[in-house]
């Protein structure tokens, strides 16, 4: 026969303002646990429970092995039993914890969390400025790239002009060579 027990516990570490008590909430309605869950102001969660040994045992095992999944990290899990009976509730629910001190620092996280977006948004937009630039730097260099090409094709061109004035010069010469062999043969045959 299963023992039924209460118990007080307490969960350290990084748990509040990640849906901690939701995750607690569905673990303990999953295990016909009796009771409640609430933030305390010292920074901790705590949860006031009844339910069977190995149903208690079954939650704190959860939270230690799945509780990484919400984004928590727990430090330290303190348990103790409350003597005598304690008359739940016959479901598990969250406790609001919304004091006017409570919203104030959520209010206050919110803040942060927003100028951190600015912040990042700022560094993205520089960076894309910076590609920008680097961008139209390339496009310059592309460019100057390209008149280098059209200065080589011209320089390619007057080349060719040069070849083919140097071969009608060459050809003159031949012609002129072939007169001044002419003038000799004639000359050859008078003497």
């Amino acid at each position: 026969m299963q023992t039924y027990k209460n118990y007080n516990i307490q969960i350290k570490g990084r748990v509040q303002d990640i849906g901690f008590r939701d995750f607690v909430v569905n673990i303990a309605k999953s295990l016909n646990i009796k009771g409640m869950v609430y933030n305390s102001p010292d920074g901790t969660v705590k949860i006031v429970c009844g339910g069977t040994t190995s149903a208690i045992k079954g939650l704190i095992g959860e939270i230690k092995t799945k509780s990484a999944n919400v984004g928590s990290s727990i430090d330290d899990i303190y348990q103790e039993e409350i003597p005598g009976g304690v008359d739940f509730p016959p479901f598990f629910f969250k406790a609001p914890a919304d004091e006017l001190s409570d919203i104030s620092r959520k209010l206050d996280i919110g803040v942060k969390s927003i100028q951190g977006v600015e912040r990042n948004t700022e560094v993205l937009i520089k960076g894309q400025d910076n590609m920008i630039k680097g961008q139209d730097s390339l496009v310059k260099g592309q460019d100057n790239m390209i008149k280098g090409q059209d200065s080589l094709v011209k320089g390619q061109d007057n080349m060719i002009k040069g070849q083919d004035s140097l071969v009608k010069g060459q050809d003159r010469q031949e012609g002129h060579l072939k007169d001044i062999k002419n003038i000799l043969e004639r000359i050859a045959e008078k003497i």
